[in-house]
């Protein structure tokens, strides 16, 4: 810490090194990364948008059961149990990892937040739930989706991901495979949108959409 402020004294006129950098831009989607101030691991951003009501983006990341259907190396998601409902539960997801490497499951704290009547932030925390299962268990912190309506039939991702998959992993090869993610997962929420057998869940509607 007191190395970067160091430079940020002698070096006013450089960009802070915890800013966001913009690594790409592919399909509309935009690519950026963040230097985390406690280790070796990237925070990585993603913007874009999707030709589809905000309701239904939003149904699409809540539906767990349909989730290894967009989200890359996604093995199985569930809803474990609702803390609150109908904006807080907690989740279940199971990563398939190379042959070599051994599997990964996360449990998170799901907290949904209706910031306005045209935008939604769906927050990721890493919490305690008791699971059977043999696989290393990662944690997942400061990640979410920020849905924003640009018209009936359009909205804007935002989606951050900062995830550590504990183990023996080297970091550096963390960082590697997770500077995909904002492009993979935007693009995986854009071809499930396309699906014609989409379920909207109406226990969302008082709360989010009325």
């Amino acid at each position: 810490m007191k190395l970067y402020l160091c430079f940020f004294f002698c070096f006013g006129l450089m960009a802070s090194p915890l800013e966001w950098t913009k690594l790409k831009e592919k399909d509309g989607i935009s690519t950026f990364k963040k230097d985390l101030p406690n280790g070796a691991l990237i925070s990585f951003k993603g913007i874009g948008t999707v030709k589809a009501s905000l309701k239904k983006v939003f149904n699409i990341i809540m539906d767990t059961q349909r989730a290894p259907e967009w989200v890359a190396d996604m093995e199985k998601s569930q809803v474990l149990d609702w803390v609150k409902k109908p904006h807080t539960y907690i989740e279940y997801n199971h990563i398939k990892m190379p042959l070599i490497i051994k599997d990964r499951d996360f449990i998170s704290k799901v907290n949904m937040i209706k910031e306005s009547d045209k935008t939604i932030l769906i927050n990721y925390s890493t919490t305690d739930h008791k699971v059977n299962s043999k696989n290393i268990r990662g944690e997942i912190n400061g990640s979410y989706f920020r849905l924003t309506a640009l018209g009936e039939n359009e909205t804007l991702i935002e989606g951050v991901v900062i995830c550590d998959p504990k183990g023996l992993i080297p970091k550096w090869i963390v960082n590697l495979f997770q500077k995909n993610w904002p492009y993979d997962t935007i693009s995986g929420i854009r071809k499930q949108a396309l699906k014609k057998d989409l379920i909207e869940d109406p226990r969302y509607d008082d709360y989010f959409f009325n």
